[in-house]
């Protein structure tokens, strides 16, 4: 057996070649390769912005981008808050779709 393993930043590739013989001379032989995207997701928050003040008691919409290199598209973003003391979900967008913009 012969393997190499090729790494690019947080992309991986494994090459692998077996290769069998018997004592009749018979021989045989496979290879397969392997790759492994190690990229994460981004989120990014476009809206409210870092130190935006905010009225108490107002309503707030939360404007933010998405993606995901390793996949054809991001399954649901949550978001959550500290909004009664301790950190819980507020709720999921699971109808995401990609180069859009929602809120």
């Amino acid at each position: 057996m012969q393997s190499k393993l090729h790494i690019y930043s947080s992309f991986w590739i494994l090459y692998c070649l077996l290769w069998a013989n018997d004592t009749l001379g018979n021989t045989g032989n496979a290879s397969v390769a392997y790759s492994i995207n190690g990229l994460n997701p981004a989120v990014n928050l476009l809206y409210p912005s870092d130190s935006l003040w905010l009225s108490n008691g107002s309503n707030i919409d939360f404007n933010f981008s998405a993606q995901d290199p390793n996949s054809d598209g991001i399954k649901n973003c949550s978001l959550y808050g500290n909004w009664s003391g301790s950190w819980a979900l507020d709720q999921t967008n699971s109808t995401l779709m990609s180069g859009r913009r929602l809120n």
